[in-house]
C-alpha cells in the first residue's frame, strides 16, 4: 500500500501520514522512503513547516544509521534539513531532538545526546520520542535500569509504536529479564 503524498493539498496531512509509517519497524529502504516521502512532501508543500524539517532530518539520521543509505546521501539531506529546522525554530524541542539524534548517530556523541533527551523530559513529559531517544540513549551508554524506566514510559504513551515494543523488550532480555522482554 504507497501512501498518495503528491496528491496532499495540506502539509500536516503528508507530516501525519509519515509519523503514521513511521510506528514501525524499519527494515528497509522502501519501508524508510515511505516515511522520507512524506515528510519532504509536507516541506515541499509548507516551507516552513518547522517540525516537518526536524523529523525528516532525525528520519535522514536514523535511516543511514540502520544501514539502508550506503551512498551517505541521507546524512547531507539530514544535515540540511537539521539547518533549516534551527533557521526556522531554533528553540523548539523538536528541533533539539533532532540535534541530538544527529549527535547519536552521526557523531556518536552518546552522553551528549543523552543529555539533550535528558533535558527535555520536563518539557515534553508526553512526547514518547524523548522517552523513546532517551531509552536508545541510555542502552548505549551503558545505564540499562534507566533505559528501561525510559521504555516504559515511552511504551505507555503510545503503546503500539512498533519500535518502542521491540527496544523495550530487546533491553528487558539483554538485562536478564527474559519474562519481561517476552511480555512487552
Amino acid at each position: 500500500l504507497q501512501p498518495s503524498y503528491r496528491n496532499a493539498k495540506d502539509p500536516y496531512e503528508a507530516y501525519l501520514k509519515a509519523r503514521a509509517y513511521n510506528a514501525n519497524v524499519v527494515q528497509t529502504r522502501q519501508q524508510a522512503d515511505l516515511i522520507l516521502d512524506g515528510y519532504r512532501e509536507a516541506v515541499r508543500l509548507d516551507p516552513k513547516f518547522a517540525l516537518a524539517w526536524a523529523e525528516l532530518a532525525r528520519e535522514c539520521f536514523r535511516t543511514g544509521w540502520v544501514g539502508l543509505d550506503p551512498s551517505g546521501a541521507l546524512q547531507a539531506e539530514g544535515m540540511k534539513a537539521l539547518a533549516r529546522s534551527t533557521e526556522l525554530a531554533p528553540d523548539s524541542p523538536q528541533t533539539a531532538i533532532a540535534r541530538g539524534v544527529y549527535m547519536y548517530y552521526v557523531k556518536r556523541d552518546f552522553a551528549g545526546a543523552l543529555a539533550i533527551m535528558d533535558s527535555l523530559k520536563p518539557t515534553l513529559s508526553n512526547d514518547f520520542n524523548v522517552w523513546m531517544w532517551a531509552g536508545y540513549l541510555s542502552r548505549r551508554v551503558g545505564r540499562f535500569d534507566q533505559s528501561l524506566a525510559d521504555f516504559e514510559r515511552a511504551h505507555e504513551l503510545s503503546p503500539k509504536d512498533g519500535n518502542v515494543a521491540y527496544h523495550l523488550a530487546v533491553t528487558a532480555i539483554v538485562s536478564g529479564d527474559c519474562k519481561r522482554g517476552v511480555k512487552a
